[in-house]
């Protein structure tokens, strides 16, 4: 499916499409199937390098352009961070790599007031874990909560995860600079200065900073751990005692890329 996003930049209109010539010229320069680099371009891992090459591959109605060229409409736009945004939503419009059924699943659980405070995303990687993940913490941090009937009736339900690229929260949790959203990854070892090969328990353990520092408004918190099969034992211990009593408003999005024993917890 070929999918087109246009963005103004200024008073000029820049169309970025996701063709198949822009899938094959990013799938070559990145070595990855397009599912792992729009995991990449949701989570922000990929950092300003692939943001400008995914523009570079798109713009010019998907014939591409060189990345230098993209770069210059990435600083006018006002950097990658804000850029990603357009691009992560084309490309997942364009590749449906995510099974309907779980944002259905996801979206019934919501609406009926059974929402769980942990969900296990599990499947191989490529397929979309990470995509869905940032979708639903998007959706949650940026809708609020069902109101009573009022006047008018009550609104209807959320149909979709979509959420509108220029939300405040859209743009904040691009920016990295969302209050409401923690990210567990693995984490650099101070005394190696290397990139750990697991998520150790301290960096579970920080969660409880960022449920103390955030809770002053008593708005919604989400928590993505990627991934959950790279915790050892102790994380993966902490992690589930804090499944077992959760902070209030509080979901936990744990994507796996097999399966394991971690559960989900209904909300009491």
């Amino acid at each position: 499916m070929i999918s087109t996003v246009s963005v103004k930049v200024g008073k000029k209109t820049h169309k970025l499409k996701v063709s198949t010539r822009a899938q094959v010229r990013l799938e070559e320069e990145q070595g990855k199937p397009i599912g792992e680099i729009l995991d990449q371009l949701i989570s922000g891992a990929g950092g300003v390098k692939l943001v400008s090459a995914a523009w570079a591959a798109c713009l010019n109605d998907g014939a591409g352009v060189e990345v230098e060229e993209a770069m210059d409409v990435l600083d006018q736009l006002g950097g990658a961070n804000a850029a990603a945004i357009y691009l992560a939503d084309a490309m997942r419009k364009a590749f449906p790599v995510l099974d309907a059924a779980a944002e259905a699943a996801f979206l019934t659980a919501y609406t009926s007031g059974r929402l769980h405070h942990g969900w296990l995303l599990t499947g191989p990687r490529g397929v979309g874990k990470a995509t869905l993940a940032w979708r639903i913490a998007r959706f949650l941090l940026a809708t609020p909560p069902a109101e009573e009937d009022g006047l008018f009736g009550a609104p209807p339900p959320p149909t979709t995860l979509d959420i509108d690229p220029e939300h405040p929260v859209s743009r904040r949790m691009a920016a990295r600079a969302e209050p409401g959203l923690a990210a567990v990854t693995r984490t650099v070892n101070e005394d190696t200065k290397r990139l750990r090969n697991e998520i150790v328990v301290d960096d579970i353990r920080r969660l409880h900073k960022f449920f103390g520092l955030s809770a002053a408004d008593g708005g919604r918190r989400v928590v993505i751990v990627d991934a959950a099969d790279e915790m050892n034992t102790s994380a993966a211990n902490a992690l589930l005692k804090m499944l077992e009593e959760p902070p209030a408003r509080t979901t936990l999005l744990l994507i796996s890329h097999q399966p394991c024993l971690l559960y989900t917890s209904p909300s009491p």
